[in-house]
């Protein structure tokens, strides 16, 4: 399962696994998510969004979808969110703070989608602590900790640090 610019190394794997396990496999594609500007989403300054928490924390992830342009937030909420379409509906007729309620509501959905709830809950209190003066609760200021050390030093680095001790 991939966008579609990823077909042909789809079909590769596919190919692969006939052979070496004499086994069917299949692939499917889907349309690229791009954003307003028509470049793919997902990459970024840094790189690409990950998956796996290890290359992308939880936080970042969150952060990602917090950060989508207004133009791309409501298409990100109908493609990638199992939200009721009437909900979204309701959300395209938002404008100004209410379209930094939707940006929450997408980064929350995927976070808890790909993350879990315990993960996506403590990204956004992180988030709320760092730039809306929240508070904190005792067990999610680990989650304001991980914020701040990969908003201000290369979280990767810190998280090498962490693993060699």
């Amino acid at each position: 399962f991939g966008g579609d610019d990823q077909w042909s190394n789809m079909l590769g794997g596919t190919e692969l696994i006939r052979r070496k396990l004499g086994k069917d496999a299949y692939a499917m594609t889907i349309t690229l998510l791009l954003n307003s500007e028509g470049k793919k989403m997902g990459k970024t300054q840094k790189g690409a969004v990950w998956l796996d928490p290890n290359k992308t924390s939880p936080f970042e992830f969150y952060q990602y979808w917090r950060n989508v342009s207004d133009a791309d937030v409501m298409k990100c909420l109908k493609m990638l969110t199992f939200l009721p379409i009437e909900q979204i509906l309701e959300m395209e007729h938002w404008e100004g703070s209410q379209l930094n309620t939707a940006k929450e509501i997408l980064a929350h959905e995927l976070t808890e989608l790909v993350h879990g709830k315990e993960e996506a809950d403590k990204a956004e209190a992180g988030a709320k602590a760092l730039f809306a003066g929240g508070d904190l609760e005792e067990e999610d200021k680990e989650a304001f900790f991980q914020a701040i050390t990969e908003l201000y030093f290369d979280s990767k680095k810190i998280r090498n640090i962490k693993k060699t001790k």
